[in-house]
Parts: structure tokens; sequence; C-alpha cells
């Protein structure tokens, strides 16, 4: 596990270094700017990166647009003192599948860490409840019923499953299907309920109540 720790702030930017590496991750190297982080990015090619969003010369929404066009993108770990709708819902939409609040406890770094590594999701205390109250109130604000009902009973087997944060390689095994199939109930699922990433898809199930 290799790891860029990003945040403008040295006392923080140290302290999360400090609690990585005394559980064996590995810190490849320490940014205090957005240039500097997707520099450091390029150079090292880090698993994951811990991500402050408020950063001089290029902010953290910034950061992460300019990587989602690079070859290797890594898997990222927003680490942000912002608590609000707003920040919390665009990090998500942009992709971000592990969510932080700087007053979150320090046990929930390292599983964050590896969580994300995994491409699975983590958002610390508050930040799920923010999101299932802005998600809900935007699905409010749309015509129309629940499509819910339009998928197939393979779709829903493939959303309930995703929704558990597994990848399609385990949804393919459990399933015992391949991988194109599981990919294509994946599409087409997302398509149906107007879903655009697997944070989405959580959220989602978490409102039709879908997790046990």
């Amino acid at each position: 596990m290799r790891v860029l720790v990003a945040d403008d702030h040295s006392i923080v930017r140290r302290g999360v270094c400090r609690l990585l590496e005394i559980t064996g991750i590995t810190v490849v190297a320490e940014a205090a700017d957005g240039l500097e982080t997707l520099h450091l990015c390029i150079q090292h090619r880090p698993d994951v990166l811990v991500l402050d969003l408020g950063m001089p010369k290029l902010n953290g929404f910034e950061v992460i647009a300019r990587l989602r066009t690079m070859e290797h993108q890594p898997a990222i770990v927003v680490l942000s003192v912002y608590e609000d709708a707003f920040h919390i819902m665009h990090a998500v939409e942009m992709g971000v599948g592990a969510y932080l609040v700087k007053s979150a406890t320090d046990e929930d770094l390292v599983p964050a860490v590896y969580a994300a590594a995994a491409g699975r999701l983590f958002f610390s205390s508050g930040v799920t409840a923010v999101l299932v109250e802005g998600y809900v109130g935007r699905l409010s604000n749309q015509d129309g019923a629940d499509p819910y009902q339009s998928l197939t009973a393979r779709e829903k087997q493939v959303l309930r499953l995703l929704a558990e944060g597994r990848a399609n390689k385990d949804v393919a095994a459990v399933l015992d299907v391949s991988l194109d199939t599981v990919e294509s109930h994946r599409e087409r699922l997302m398509r149906k309920l107007n879903l655009h990433n697997g944070a989405e898809i959580v959220l989602y199930a978490m409102r039709k109540k879908l997790m046990a």
C-alpha cells in the first residue's frame, strides 16, 4: 500500500502520515498544495491519495478533475473540514469513494484508506446521513415514478451485491456468471435508475432499504 498525503497544514499532514506509517502503510510523499499534489502523483504513482479539499494553487476538486484525465488514477480519500452537503455530494459525484471529516476519530483513517484501495466506499460518521438526505432530496425533485420496478430480477440481485461494496468480479463469482454479464447488468441498472457511480448505488440501496 503506497499513499500520498496532501494537506496544506503541516501539523495535520504529518499527523496523518504518522497514523498511516505506524500501521505499516508506506507514505511515498507529502504535498502542501494542489499543483505539488499532481506532480507527486505523476512521479510516485501512489495507490491512494489522502486529499484535503481546501488547498492553495489548486483546490481538492480541481486536483480530482485533473487526475481523472491521467493514465494513473489513485483511489482518493478526502479528508476535509467541510461537513456540508455541497462539498460532500460534489465529491461523491466526482467519484470519490471515501470521505472523512477532520473531526472524525483516528480509527477511521486506516480503514478508509484500505477501503478506497479495494474500490469500496467509506464515509465517516455523519457523512452518510448528509449523503442520504441530499440524495433523497434530489430524487424527490425528479418527475415520474420510481424506476426500481423496471429492473429485472437479475439486475436487482446485482444492485444489492454492488451496494454491499462488492467488486464486479466478486458479483460474477457469487452469481456464477461472467464478468461481462455483470458489467452489462450494472450498466443497464445504472441507466434505468439514473445513477452515475458506486456511491450513488449505495445511497439508492439505502433509500430503498435493500441492504441488510
